[in-house]
């Protein structure tokens, strides 16, 4: 079973508090940053600088408009991250309808994301319904998975290995909507909890923890030789008595 506990989070609940996170086991944040071309969460700052006081590693996730251009949302996004080290990947939010075709959809999800994978390290959050109707177009399998990590919004399953039929396990489930008690107030929204699908040391990696590198053992140096007047001294009896014993018209037997 899962046991790796996460949360993402927006300006929709409000101001966080990143204490309650912490002490509610909350081990990794996915947090809004951008939408569209021009809008930033105005809660972004604050709860990137939040996670990182209490320790929680963290992510960013854009909300993708398929009818607007995909490059300026890439750069939009971007600008947000700059100059900030993302641990839990850059991800796009993909589950807005369009009047596009199926096929524009798609193509324009996986620029966007191929956009952002040359800065960041790149995923995907979407859920089995709307991959199965934006993202497979004439029966074919959605591929994106073999390239960008999967984050899926699934409330209706108890069973992870259940949650999708577009071939995948995620590795990230969202699995609920409803948590509650971790913004300040007893007016606090509810925010979004979700289950890390993978093993613990590929959480490491994700988290980009920093893995110690190995121990590389200095080379052996040779020791240092001192040649002084008494080693020459000694060197030259022996090759007098050598020569002693075996004149140069003869050879040792």
């Amino acid at each position: 079973m899962p046991h790796i506990f996460g949360v993402d989070v927006s300006h929709w609940q409000g101001v966080i508090n990143w204490d309650k996170m912490k002490s509610k086991g909350v081990q990794f944040a996915l947090i809004k940053a951008t939408e569209g071309t021009t809008y930033k969460d105005d809660q972004f700052e604050r709860n990137v600088a939040e996670s990182i006081r209490v320790g929680i590693p963290w992510g960013a996730y854009h909300f993708h408009l398929p009818a607007l251009s995909a490059t300026g949302q890439v750069d939009n996004f971007l600008g947000s991250l700059s100059g900030k080290k993302v641990s839990c990947r850059a991800w796009g939010d993909f589950e807005t309808s369009s009047n596009l075709t199926p096929d524009v959809v798609s193509q324009r999800s996986l620029d966007f994301l191929a956009g952002v994978h040359k800065v960041e390290r790149a995923g995907e959050y979407t859920s089995p319904g709307y991959s199965n109707s934006w993202f497979m177009q004439a029966g074919k399998p959605d591929l994106r998975h073999a390239i960008y990590p999967q984050w899926l919004a699934n409330y209706t399953t108890a069973s992870y290995p259940m949650l999708t039929n577009i071939g995948q396990i995620p590795i990230i489930w969202q699995y609920t909507s409803k948590g509650d008690g971790y913004s300040y107030g007893a007016d606090s929204q509810y925010i979004d909890l979700n289950w890390w699908m993978g093993s613990d040391e590929e959480f490491q990696d994700f988290i980009g923890a920093a893995v110690e590198p190995p121990v590389v053992e200095p080379p052996i140096e040779p020791p240092t030789i001192t040649f002084t007047s008494l080693d020459k001294a000694h060197l030259d009896h022996l090759w007098a008595d050598h020569v002693a014993k075996y004149p140069p018209t003869m050879k040792p037997q």
